[in-house]
């Protein structure tokens, strides 16, 4: 089978190629230095929000980056990060999103991987946690390496490990293999995903060097110890949702002590969506 140059055996080792997506990484940044222009008004608010929900978090408390963050994903399925306290895990017309701040959408009130990684990155940095977008193909295998990426999720540090957590899909849990391959950490399925780092290229996110050192920083991951499906399903996720559902009444006073915010947001979200039709 002929290689793509969404292959890691081509653009990571063919300068043609990967100057390819390095010109696309620079678009992508100058679309950014455009966004943050046109909507000023939103990202200010946005931002505004992000530090309520983080001082929401705070003071909810939280034993790891794990429960955190199903907790946030706890937060966005139940409608308490949305403008009418209603979501649906929904991909957004691209059209209508801000590409540089994809948690927006959120407070729209609908999302897939995209948005839930993008708000849990925004948190987390207001947190002071560790986390980044890892761009994954997630299918059969023997398609991964010759295809571009078609999911995302967040890394995390949790005790000295790296893992990947997909909020979009049930909050499930990968831990590395290899440099490229993440196994699922579950007593009920075996999801595996496929890093791939032209992604990262492409948005203006990184470089080659920075990649190199990913991938090796990844390797070193797969020969950790790594929690146990057990103490990941029955301890961590189950304290998660039980921490939320013991503080109902808390979020209901954050939903609406932040609603005005989340409806200027959602409304000017929609002026500038409707300018561009």
């Amino acid at each position: 089978m002929k290689k793509t140059k969404y292959n890691e055996k081509v653009y990571l080792l063919d300068p043609v190629v990967y100057d390819f997506f390095e010109d696309l990484g620079i678009y992508n940044l100058e679309l950014w230095r455009e966004e943050k222009k046109e909507y000023q008004d939103v990202l200010v608010n946005y931002d505004k929000f992000i530090e309520e929900v983080a001082t929401l978090l705070h003071n909810l408390g939280y034993s790891s980056t794990l429960e955190c963050s199903n907790m946030v994903s706890y937060l966005i399925r139940n409608g308490f990060l949305s403008h009418d306290a209603f979501f649906i895990n929904q991909s957004p017309d691209p059209k209508g999103e801000i590409v540089h701040r994809l948690g927006t959408s959120i407070i729209m009130g609908h999302g897939c991987c995209r948005n839930y990684s993008n708000i849990l990155k925004d948190i987390f940095k207001v947190l002071g946690e560790y986390t980044d977008n890892l761009y994954c193909y997630q299918g059969l295998s023997r398609r991964a390496y010759n295809n571009p990426a078609n999911h995302v999720i967040n890394l995390i540090e949790h005790e000295d490990n790296l893992y990947g957590i997909d909020m979009y899909n049930g909050n499930r849990l990968f831990h590395f293999k290899n440099a490229l391959l993440l196994d699922e950490i579950s007593s009920k399925s075996s999801f595996k995903l496929y890093y791939k780092p032209y992604y990262e290229i492409a948005m203006g996110e990184s470089n080659l060097v920075i990649v190199k050192d990913k991938m090796t920083t990844f390797k070193d991951s797969s020969k950790r110890r790594i929690i146990s499906p057990y103490e990941y399903e029955n301890q961590i996720k189950y304290d998660a949702v039980r921490r939320m559902e013991d503080k109902k009444s808390e979020l209901c006073y954050f939903h609406e002590k932040t609603k005005y915010l989340k409806k200027e947001i959602a409304r000017d979200m929609r002026l500038h969506r409707n300018k561009k039709s």
